[in-house]
């Protein structure tokens, strides 16, 4: 009723679509209390979803939120991998680290054509893919 009165009123916009996402939290070594379905999209109606996600608190619930970003604005993962660094305590020596990019998901296919060739894989306690890149040092001329 609302939506249709927000259709014929100046000034107000009608809903296309609507989706609701509840992440409950829980304490660690806590028990799950919840019942229903979880992770899954419920369709109320035309226009509204809902959707319920359970994490338990701390680097579990991190994990979950960064998935939800990832999948909301379409976006992807790639991992580049050994990049070396020079700590500043030892000028001399350089430690490999891994750097991961957050970026538009159809990325890979814009810059690669033919992903298939692409290496994915899920890090380490998370819940989405990465494009996992070796770096390679460029050599001096």
């Amino acid at each position: 009723a609302v939506n249709k009165q927000a259709a014929v009123t100046a000034g107000l916009m009608p809903l296309a679509e609507c989706e609701v996402v509840i992440v409950h939290t829980q304490p660690q070594g806590g028990e799950a209390r919840l019942r229903g379905e979880q992770d899954m999209m419920v369709k109320l109606s035309p226009i509204l979803n809902t959707t319920l996600y359970t994490a338990v608190a701390g680097p579990a619930l991190a994990s979950k939120l960064l998935y939800l970003c990832l999948k909301h604005y379409t976006l992807a993962s790639t991992t580049v991998t050994g990049i070396p660094m020079k700590e500043e305590q030892n000028a001399s020596s350089s430690a490999n680290y891994d750097v991961e990019l957050f970026h538009l998901g159809e990325s890979h296919i814009k810059l690669l054509g033919d992903v298939s060739d692409l290496t994915l894989s899920r890090r380490e306690d998370c819940e989405y893919m990465t494009a996992t890149l070796k770096w390679c040092t460029p050599r001096g001329s």
